[in-house]
């Protein structure tokens, strides 16, 4: 019993640092969201001049009315980033999914260790921040596989067959007495 409290414990205490990266960083585009909104721009485009000439991918869909709009984007990943981060304490795997699917993007757009026109410097500052991205969305999905009110090993006993143990000596002799009956 203590093991499966300290486990619950872990949990809740893990959910709780990684809503806290989340929350932050929310936080800090409602208040400097015209940083915020530069800096996505900014990835917007070299995002878009990698896939179309580096890549040869061609355009990036959309790419103008993006740009166009990024200060209400901005807004919006801002209150998905509280509000998922609040659901992921919580413990609702949801908000955990939803922050997952917005890693994506920042990762690709924002911290690209594959654009070209990085110096050294950046590359490797850049490479760190993927990497680190990567590892927070391996996390996320862990909470979004784990079901909170049981381990696995109890899920799997769940899934077994009910009895498949052999039916013991005085449960057979309850059986035999019905059937002579």
């Amino acid at each position: 019993k203590g093991l499966i409290k300290m486990g619950s414990f872990t949990l809740l205490f893990g959910r709780l640092l990684m809503a806290i990266i989340w929350i932050g960083a929310g936080v800090q585009k409602l208040q400097d969201q015209e940083k915020f909104t530069k800096i996505a721009r900014v990835g917007t485009n070299n995002f878009n001049t990698w896939i179309s000439k580096d890549l040869e991918y061609g355009e990036l869909p959309l790419k103008d009315l993006f740009i166009e709009n990024m200060n209400h984007i901005i807004l919006l990943i801002a209150v998905s980033q509280i509000v998922c981060g609040i659901l992921l304490v919580a413990g609702n795997r949801l908000g955990a999914f939803c922050l997952a699917c917005l890693l994506i993007p920042f990762t690709f757009m924002i911290h690209n260790p594959f654009f070209k026109k990085w110096d050294e410097k950046r590359r490797l500052l850049e490479s760190h921040m993927f990497v680190m991205n990567t590892l927070i969305f391996a996390g996320l999905l862990m909470v979004v596989g784990w079901d909170s009110r049981k381990s696995d090993a109890a899920a799997l006993r769940e899934t077994e067959p009910k009895d498949t143990r052999k039916p013991s000596r005085a449960r057979q002799g309850n059986r035999n007495q019905r059937h002579t009956k």
